[in-house]
């Protein structure tokens, strides 16, 4: 826990540029927060600190991305293990666009977080009292299903989607500085099929990385289950 604090405080030291079956080894992935916020608050079990920058250009303003500020409130010891964090807008970004971000979150996007079992988003509109709510969940099912549902506010119905997910490990790989030693990856595909395990066919345009990359197209010319 320690060394991952001191590396979320530097760029370019991740351990994840080591380790197969990560992202992210450029270390500045985090501070991309700061493209929306001017402060991000985490708490984790014991530690409590923040990261404050405004979006300054000198040298010296930027070192607020970097350089940690002790805070008093710790996550308590009954809730533990558990990690948070808070941002403060900056204000940058049109409140109905910062939503926009969230409600258009794709339903597949819990399909290849391998860490991540359940998303809850919950927007408060300014000057009205509604909060909407939205919870994403997966369940892993035998023969490789997995199900995602998606609700959207507790007064109606999940609405819900399986998929077949087979993977393969790719070998051979070209080196890549950014990541020494590391020649193989795994590649995952998820296909929708029916609640009675028939495909469903549909066009299937999403590429990942863990995270959404880019769309795309792809042709499937036969499924073998």
């Amino acid at each position: 826990m320690e060394n991952d604090v001191r590396q979320i405080c530097h760029t370019g030291k991740s351990w994840k540029r080591l380790r197969p079956g990560y992202v992210g080894e450029k270390g500045i992935g985090f501070k991309s927060v700061f493209q929306i916020a001017s402060k991000v608050h985490i708490q984790s079990n014991a530690f409590s600190f923040s990261f404050e920058y405004k979006g300054g250009i000198t040298s010296e303003d930027k070192l607020g991305i970097v350089t940690p500020i002790p805070e008093n409130e710790v996550i308590p010891s009954n809730q533990r293990p558990l990690t948070r964090m808070t941002l403060t807008l900056n204000n940058s970004i049109p409140y109905t666009e910062l939503v926009s971000h969230f409600t258009d979150i794709p339903e597949s996007l819990l399909l290849f977080l391998s860490k991540l079992e359940e998303i809850r988003i919950a927007i408060q509109f300014p000057g009205q009292d509604r909060i909407v709510s939205t919870t994403f969940r997966k369940s892993h099912e035998a023969d490789g299903i997995t199900r995602l549902s998606k609700l959207a506010d507790t007064r109606n119905s999940p609405t819900e989607r399986r998929y077949h997910i087979t993977k393969t490990l790719v070998s051979g790989l070209p080196n890549d500085d950014a990541r020494l030693d590391i020649n193989e990856c795994e590649v995952v595909l998820a296909f929708p099929i029916e609640g009675d395990g028939r495909p469903r066919i549909s066009t299937q345009i999403d590429v990942f990385a863990f995270l959404p990359v880019c769309t795309v197209g792809f042709n499937v010319s036969a499924l073998k289950f």
